[in-house]
């Protein structure tokens, strides 16, 4: 048995985005940026950290009499502001530092369990017993685990609204502080939301609609943070079957092998959903998990080694 608390952290992290707009930019009804002799000005800084803390728990049990076990268990919590070199857009070049939040690919709990089992070569056996009795193994991998967070956000252009004199008072798309750059975010509801602990068919069904989410005054942001909620788990068993059958053919004394071997992925055949769809401007199926992993799956070999 073993335990371990596991702690890391990143300073001067790099990261690149688009540093040539401004916020309120189209207010005008025309797109400035703060550089119009070019369009998107991609800069590269080291401002940004990382974090993150956790603990894993395992417990082995060595080949005995054939059989081999592992289980382990893994919970944390990783903070970023950007997952990746080129992984997203801060909102607001002026608040980059709202982009801090859950990294992408955090996964707050996670089990994972593998079982071995090889038979016995049955050698006081008659050689059929041993033949057809023997040179078995089993093996199965099975993985339980929560889901990553995602961010919701809007991909729609600014659609100023004006008004008799021609001047700006409203917006019916996206890009809600009007920068000329999409994926803009959305307020947070004013009663949070309980969406992070629910079984699959509400994913299935939707989790929220777009009207949940406040849309933000003219020109100016979303409060609703990055990675906010959490998608579906997951949930998958694999296991494989192999037989050995040792031939005396080819190679003298040592003989040669003959491998018969079949597989199965997703044994259970779980329907392990995708991430909700959280882009708003998909109204017809936002909140809602449209994709799935693959299911059941098998496969068969049979390989001869001399």
């Amino acid at each position: 048995m073993e335990a371990n608390y596991v702690a890391s952290a990143g300073r001067k992290l790099y990261g690149k985005f688009n540093v040539n707009r401004v916020a309120g930019d189209l207010l005008d009804g025309t797109l400035n940026r703060l550089n119009s002799s070019f369009g998107a000005i991609n800069y590269a800084m080291s401002p940004f950290t990382s974090s993150s803390q956790g603990g894993n728990f395992s417990v082995k049990k060595r080949l005995s009499h054939g059989l081999s076990f592992d289980a382990a268990y893994t919970f944390g919590k990783a903070i970023d502001y950007l997952s990746g070199f080129t992984s997203g857009q801060p909102p607001d070049n002026n608040n980059w530092r709202s982009m801090r939040g859950l990294a992408d690919f955090n996964v707050a709990r996670k089990l994972a369990m593998s079982l071995t089992y090889q038979a016995p070569e049955l050698k006081r056996m008659n050689p059929f017993v041993r033949g057809v009795a023997g040179g078995w193994q089993f093996g199965s991998v099975t993985i339980l685990q929560s889901g990553s967070p995602y961010t919701v956000s809007c991909g729609t252009a600014f659609a100023a609204v004006k008004d008799s004199t021609g001047k700006v008072t409203g917006n019916t798309g996206c890009d809600y502080n009007a920068d000329g750059v999409n994926f803009d975010v959305p307020n947070a509801p004013v009663t949070p939301l309980n969406v992070n602990s629910l079984d699959r068919s509400a994913f299935i069904k939707g989790i929220f609609a777009v009207t949940d989410l406040p849309v933000p005054s003219l020109g100016k942001e979303g409060n609703l943070g990055r990675n906010t909620y959490i998608g579906p788990g997951y949930a998958n068993t694999d296991v494989s079957l192999m037989k050995n059958f040792r031939l005396p053919w080819f190679t003298g004394d040592a003989g040669s092998n003959l491998q018969i071997r079949a597989e199965s992925f997703n044994l259970f055949n779980r329907v392990n959903l995708g991430q909700p769809v959280s882009t708003l401007q998909s109204t017809a199926t936002f909140g809602r998990s449209t994709t799935a992993r693959a299911g059941r799956n098998f496969q068969f070999g049979m390989r001869y080694s001399f």
